[in-house]
């Protein structure tokens, strides 16, 4: 009888698992909104009351199920945070070499908007996180414009 219902819990644990992953990183809609998943309030401890063995288990349970729930969400922001991360790296890397003057633009076309728009460019990408180097590279480039151009 316990070898059944240990199993039976486990088929189940693995069951829910599955599908709170996916829900978790499936979600279809890429501005969530605060109110919880469905089956994060289905699964919540607290909608099993009682003092029975039978509704302490499924609190038990439920609690774990929540917690997989929880996690796999959490992942699933993580991941999209990141992404959004790396694309605005990307973005202010690429405007950065854009407004670079063409011969320090290591061969991508360069642009010759001047000074200020390469100064920009350094403060978008310093405020992305784009590399020190390419950064040190882009205030070497500025200084060797600003001081071939005329104030």
């Amino acid at each position: 009888m316990a070898l059944t219902l240990t199993l039976t819990l486990t088929l189940a644990l693995t069951l829910a698992l599955t599908l709170a992953l996916t829900l978790a990183l499936t979600n279809p809609n890429p501005n969530p909104s605060p109110s919880p998943n469905p089956k994060q309030v289905k699964w919540h401890p607290d909608n099993f009351p009682g003092e029975d063995k039978a509704a302490y288990e499924a609190r038990e349970f439920a609690g774990v199920i929540a917690r997989i729930a929880n996690e796999a969400a959490t992942q699933a922001k993580n991941n999209r945070n990141r992404d959004i991360r790396a694309k605005k790296k990307r973005e202010a890397y690429d405007a950065m070499m854009a407004a670079m003057p063409a011969r320090f633009s290591l061969g991508k076309k360069g642009g010759s908007n001047g000074a200020e728009a390469l100064r920009e460019a350094i403060a978008a990408a310093k405020e992305a996180g784009v590399s020190l180097v390419a950064i040190r590279d882009a205030e070497n480039a500025l200084s060797k414009l600003e001081a071939r151009s005329p104030q």
